[in-house]
């Protein structure tokens, strides 16, 4: 529709014009009606004579007759629905007249305001990022429904990235993994004052890409580092300067599968330590174990009701390991006894490190 418009002034037609009248009328009914704010015919007539600043629209017959007009024309393209809905008013003296509003939009409400907070929590986008994709979400709705979405939810930006290049390390990474090229790009770290810079190391950062993933709001490339012949996981928002480097021979995957691979990569460690890990946890933490492992098995103690025990299968060790750390406290490792160890050692080097203070 707004491709339609546009073409109108790309041909010179910029001073208000009777041939844009269906253009100003759906202008005024796209903004400013939804279902539960519709327009009455003369209302439409003066907020488009008010939008031009002339008087365009002479009478509210005209009104109806464009928008008989567009429905008609987009019948066929909205499988037989209307384009600008009718319906009679609610309440007040005009609640028996016909009242007119824009129908098709590319998402409702809910979806919008649902989109929103997944875009607010997405901590791979930096704060001006976040805003700008809302912002474009809040577009397609009239104006009263993105009354309603300023006051719904506030973001504290805690999630947020400082690195702006997510958009388009995305970009080129895809194109990568379909056409099978490296990529070369500086991998970030954090200093002391919370800014990223590259990290150093006696190689570079030249991959074959594999996959991508989203984890806990993060996005996630799966790739073969060339120089130490490993695969392993990068994230996106510590990425920069990414380009492709089609010069060099792409290193296609031996029995890889991303989605598996993915999967056994608890917080996104991923090694060839993979083993089945058995737990005695305190009920308290039901919902995080649940949470963090969807495909546990899980079994109550039954003399001791305030425990249970969770069975997870093919999750990677070092991962493990980290969650541990967490929820160590509250929980036992019966199974494998070599995480165990290592869960002991963590917290004996972290007894001494406070020893020493």
């Amino acid at each position: 529709m707004e491709r339609v418009l546009l073409t109108f002034y790309e041909r010179g037609f910029r001073m208000p014009s009777q041939k844009l009248i269906p253009f100003y009328v759906l202008k005024v009914l796209k903004n400013e009606t939804d279902e539960e704010h519709p327009l009455r015919a003369k209302e439409i007539q003066e907020r488009v004579n008010r939008l031009v600043n002339d008087l365009l629209i002479k009478k509210t017959e005209t009104v109806v007759e464009n928008i008989q007009m567009m429905n008609h024309f987009f019948s066929s393209e909205l499988d037989g629905n209307d384009l600008i809905g009718e319906t009679q008013g609610f309440s007040g003296r005009y609640r028996g007249n016909r009242h007119y509003y824009y129908a098709e939009r590319v998402l409702s409400q809910d979806e919008v305001h649902f989109l929103h907070r997944l875009v607010m929590g997405q901590k791979s986008l930096d704060q001006k990022a976040s805003e700008e994709i809302k912002n474009k979400l809040s577009s397609l709705l009239s104006i009263r429904q993105q009354d309603r979405l300023k006051y719904s939810i506030i973001s504290d930006s805690s999630l947020s990235t400082v690195n702006r290049n997510i958009y388009l390390n995305l970009d080129v990474i895809n194109k990568a993994i379909f056409s099978k090229t490296n990529v070369r790009f500086e991998y970030l770290e954090y200093n002391l004052k919370k800014e990223l810079v590259p990290r150093k190391r006696n190689y570079d950062y030249l991959v074959s890409p594999y996959g991508l993933v989203v984890s806990r709001g993060k996005y996630y490339l799966f790739a073969r580092h060339l120089a130490t012949k490993q695969i392993r996981t990068y994230r996106l928002d510590k990425i920069q300067s990414c380009h492709p480097v089609p010069e060099t021979p792409y290193t296609e995957p031996e029995h890889f599968n991303v989605k598996i691979h993915g999967k056994q990569a608890v917080h996104m460690h991923s090694s060839d330590d993979i083993a089945n890990v058995v737990l005695r946890c305190d009920r308290k933490i039901l919902n995080k174990v649940i949470e963090e492992f969807s495909q546990c098995r899980l079994k109550e103690e039954p003399e001791k009701p305030e425990f249970f025990y969770a069975t997870i299968p093919a999750v990677d060790l070092h991962g493990m390991r980290v969650w541990l750390r967490t929820y160590g406290h509250q929980v036992q490792v019966l199974q494998p006894l070599k995480l165990r160890a290592w869960l002991v050692q963590d917290f004996k080097r972290a007894l001494e490190l406070n020893e020493e203070i």
